[in-house]
């Protein structure tokens, strides 16, 4: 995961396709909420993704939500919670005409 927090920090809008296509939906394959490092790694990869990605997660968010939205349905209330508070950092960011 720390690799891929520095992926995104240093190529930034360049590596959107591969965090869209292959990160994010591997990252949330990887998430067990038995598994306390796991799941803040997840979480840290995602914060860092959300913050870094922004420009190119707003012009693609329903793209983005389609992905995400399984953790917002996750069976978990906690991975429930905080993939609600890492999203809303994006949503707060997306303006409507």
């Amino acid at each position: 995961m720390d690799l891929f927090i520095a992926l995104i920090k240093d190529m930034r809008q360049d590596i959107y396709e591969e965090f869209m296509h292959q990160i994010l939906p591997t990252s949330i394959n990887l998430l067990d909420a038995e598994n306390l490092q796991t799941m803040d790694k997840v979480f840290q990869l995602l914060s860092f993704a959300f913050k870094f990605l922004i420009k190119p997660i707003r012009e693609n968010i329903r793209d983005v939500f389609s992905v995400y939205i399984v953790l917002l349905e996750h069976r978990n209330r906690f991975i429930r919670k905080f993939s609600a508070q890492s999203f809303s950092f994006v949503l707060r960011k997306v303006t409507i005409d």
